[in-house]
């Protein structure tokens, strides 16, 4: 069987991967489809979230070095009309100095870190915590410390996407969209918990 080489860096390119896939097994109407409708979910998301304030916000997907999550991550908090700081679409997700953070002093800052499910996640708290800067962060003060699953989500580039565009207005917004994923897939971690 042939073999087919894929590698995205932005949602288009995800969305250009399933095509691929589609074409190369022989059902590219069904490809299409599958595309039509998960332009439709981010379209929803943008539609239900717009009447929102932006916030700003960080997502990492490592905390040592921190790593500003990059590629299609910025865009996923775009659609669910947030406001990236630290990473831009379709750039690679880099390591910055832990002060880039300290100073971009996000609203929300989702720690997703690459190949981590919540629970494992949940253990690099320690990590940042490590900071003596890191209580003065609004994010952490305000309760804003989001904690996810970058494995399934975050850091995923196939058929999650659209999930973690919805998680990520569920986060920013409160809005839910099929079902309540916070327990599930994320936990918000206050002040009082830290």
């Amino acid at each position: 069987m042939d073999q087919l080489s894929l590698s995205a860096s932005s949602v288009e390119e995800i969305l250009a991967s399933i095509q691929q896939v589609a074409d190369h097994i022989g059902l590219p109407e069904r490809g299409r489809q599958l595309i039509e409708r998960e332009r439709l979910r981010f379209q929803n998301v943008r539609d239900q979230t717009a009447r929102f304030r932006r916030p700003t916000v960080v997502a990492i997907e490592w905390t040592d070095p921190i790593f500003a999550m990059g590629n299609w991550g910025p865009e996923l908090v775009d659609i669910a009309n947030g406001e990236s700081l630290l990473s831009h679409k379709g750039e690679y997700s880099t390591a910055i100095p832990a002060e880039q953070l300290r100073t971009a002093d996000p609203e929300f800052l989702i720690v997703a870190p690459c190949g981590f499910n919540l629970q494992r996640a949940l253990q690099d708290q320690a990590v940042l915590e490590r900071h003596p800067w890191w209580p003065e962060l609004q994010a952490v003060r305000n309760g804003n410390l989001i904690f996810a699953d970058g494995n399934l989500f975050f850091n995923r580039s196939g058929m999650t996407i659209s999930q973690t565009a919805e998680i990520t207005a569920e986060i920013l917004h409160g809005i839910t969209f099929s079902s309540k994923t916070e327990g599930l897939y994320w936990l918000r971690k206050s002040q009082q918990a830290l």
